[in-house]
């Protein structure tokens, strides 16, 4: 399904997306009594945070990207606060990078993207962030924008995925 046919209210009821009482939050898994770790629930949050980013991007209309815009910053401090590209967690480094191409910040993406890469000892995790990466690509592109930098982030995910599929097929065997 293409963003466009996703109807997503990023703010109600005086709710911000970038809050913990947002609607968003709602998805979160509650399992009765199963107390998830506080740092599990933030990340999951962390990451519902920036895909409703590359949503409100994929979806390209003024407002959604003026929204876009105006919480990128608030879940980068958030993703940063807790501990984002220096992380020794995968998700946590991916988060960072996915925010710091979607907020064009190349110098911190060439940063970052190595520390993704090693990190990264599954294929479905860097498959799951390739395929974050390219629908900003393709939102990017249908704005007429062109993003060599980006291009360099896909190649680069592309080969580790490569390499962990291979690295998969032969312990399999």
């Amino acid at each position: 399904m293409s963003a466009s046919a996703v109807n997503v209210t990023f703010s109600t009821s005086g709710h911000d997306a970038a809050t913990d009482d947002s609607p968003l939050f709602q998805l979160i898994p509650k399992f009765p009594g199963i107390d998830l770790p506080e740092e599990v629930t933030e990340a999951f949050k962390d990451r519902i945070k920036v895909n409703a980013i590359n949503l409100l991007i994929e979806k390209g209309d003024a407002s959604a990207l003026k929204e876009a815009e105006r919480l990128l910053p608030l879940v980068s401090f958030a993703v940063a606060r807790r501990g984002g590209a220096s992380s020794s967690d995968y998700w946590d480094i991916a988060t960072a990078l996915e925010l710091a191409c979607m907020g064009g910040d190349w110098a911190l993406a060439t940063q970052v993207l190595p520390r993704a890469v090693l990190a990264a000892t599954d294929s479905f995790k860097t498959q799951t962030t390739l395929g974050n990466l390219q629908l900003l690509k393709e939102a990017r592109e249908r704005a007429g924008q062109s993003i060599p930098e980006l291009d360099a982030v896909l190649t680069e995910l592309s080969a580790r995925t490569s390499e962990l599929r291979g690295e998969e097929q032969a312990n399999a065997n």
